[in-house]
Order: C-alpha cells, then structure tokens, then sequence
C-alpha cells in the first residue's frame, strides 16, 4: 500500500529540487564571476610584464653609457659587467613577457621580441667594444643610427602594447563590473523564483493530495455525527492511509445507515402496538 509518508518525502523532494536548481545557479553565476576575475587578472599580469620589460630596456639604456665612458681597462670590465647583467635580466623578463601575451597578439609579441634581440645585441657589442677597443668607440656603435632606430621601434611598440593592454584592461574591468552588478540583481531574485515556485508546487500539490482529502472525509464525518446517512463517500479508492480512512467511514456510514432503519423499524412497530 501506498503512504502519505511518500507524498510528504515527494513534496520535501519538490522543494530540494528547486533549492538544488537555484545552487546550480547560484554556482554557475559565481563561476563566471571567478572566470571574469581571471581576465581581470590575466590582463594586469600582461601589463605587469610589459612594465618590467621596458623598464629591463631602459636600465640596460643606462648601464650601456658605463661603457661609453670607460676611461680604462677596469671600468670597461664593470661596465661589461652591469651589461651583462641587465641582458640576463632582460632575457628572464622577455620570457615572462612572451609567456603570457595572448594568442591574438602573438605577431605583436613576436615584432617586439626581435627588436628586443637586436637591442641586447648591440648592447653585448658595446660592451665588448669598450672592453677590447675604447669607451669612444662603444660610444659610436651604441649611440649609432641603427642603435637609435632599433631602440626608438622598440620603445614604440611597448608603448603602444602597454596603451593597447590597458584599454583592453578596461574593457574587461568594465565588462567584469557590469557582469557582477547583474548577478547581484539575478542570483537573489533567481532564488526567491525558484524557490517560490518550488515551494507553491508543493503546497498545490499537498493540497489536492493530502489536505483536500482529509477535509473531504472530516466533512463526511460531521454530516454522519448530525446523523445525515445520505451521502457519498469518496477517495475510498486511493491505496494510502487516506483511502483507509475512507473505507472505514464508509463502514461507519453504512452501520450508520443500518443503525437508523433498524431505528425507523423499531418506531413503525412502536406505533403500531400503540394503534392497536
């Protein structure tokens, strides 16, 4: 036989289920926003790196003038030295820069990457020109034509990547703010829907499946304690504890009904003894 226990765990499961939509989400959304945080973090570390990389560029800039005033075996050593020095940091730190930029600005990264082999390679010829020949002339190679061509292009395309990065920074922050101000507004109103739509759903269906009933029979019952025999009771055919209870009112109704006609019997022969 069935059990209103099950019609009380389906109207718990109708309720669980629309709480587990409205985390699924509620998880969803956080998901997105998590997501968006990564962009947000993603394009800061690109600006980061390009930072670092120009700012690799312009130390080296200034430890080449080391050797352009080399006066002496020694100070060129230390000027090769402090050379050498900010090539490795500027190789490490165009790893960095190479490693993050996006797949859409790899022809961009790949422009600035040579340029900034040619310039690690003029500055190592400095350095070795104020070693082996003279400061004057590690001068006249790293402050050359080509020297100051090869530095202008590049400290034009990192401007323009770091210009290029930022308004995309900002079109992400931009997009990642209006994206969470929709979900503030989304998420609690999406929960209180399903919610209240889950919750309505289960007490719809109590209603017809459990509290209509027992209604119904109380209503019976009333009109059988009044002594009204004349009616019709239903829901006999539900297989739970409900359709128990209204086979046993039926029950009652008939030894009622019964009870009242022996009574009416009983009355007639009364007055007909009475009669006679």
């Amino acid at each position: 036989m069935r059990s209103i226990r099950n019609k009380i765990l389906g109207l718990i499961g109708i309720v669980a289920a629309g709480a587990a939509i409205a985390l699924a989400f509620a998880l969803v959304a956080l998901s997105g926003i998590e997501g968006m945080g990564h962009r947000v973090s993603r394009q800061n570390a690109i600006a980061l790196a390009t930072e670092r990389l120009n700012v690799a560029v312009n130390q080296l800039s200034e430890d080449s003038r080391l050797a352009y005033m080399a006066r002496n075996p020694n100070e060129a050593r230390n000027a090769a030295a402090a050379i050498e020095k900010g090539l490795n940091r500027l190789n490490d730190r165009l790893k960095i820069f190479t490693g993050i930029v996006p797949a859409d600005e790899g022809e961009r990264a790949t422009k600035i990457s040579r340029l900034v082999a040619d310039f690690a390679g003029i500055r190592a010829e400095t350095a070795k020109l104020a070693q082996e020949v003279s400061g004057r002339a590690a001068d006249a190679w790293g402050n050359s034509e080509a020297s100051r061509r090869n530095r202008a292009a590049l400290i034009e395309e990192l401007g323009g990547f770091s210009q290029l990065n930022e308004q995309a920074g900002h079109a992400v922050e931009a997009e990642s703010s209006a994206y969470v101000a929709r979900m503030r507004v989304l998420i609690p109103l999406t929960l209180l829907v399903l919610l209240g739509i889950s919750v309505a759903t289960a007490i719809a269906f109590s209603r017809r499946a459990i509290i209509k009933p027992l209604l119904d029979l109380g209503a019976v019952m009333d009109r059988l304690i009044a002594g009204d025999t004349a009616i019709e009771v239903t829901h006999m055919q539900r297989r739970d504890e409900i359709g128990a209870m209204a086979k046993a009112v039926s029950v009652l109704r008939e030894s009622s009904e019964q009870v009242a006609i022996l009574q009416q019997q009983e009355q007639a022969a009364a007055a007909a003894r009475l009669a006679r």
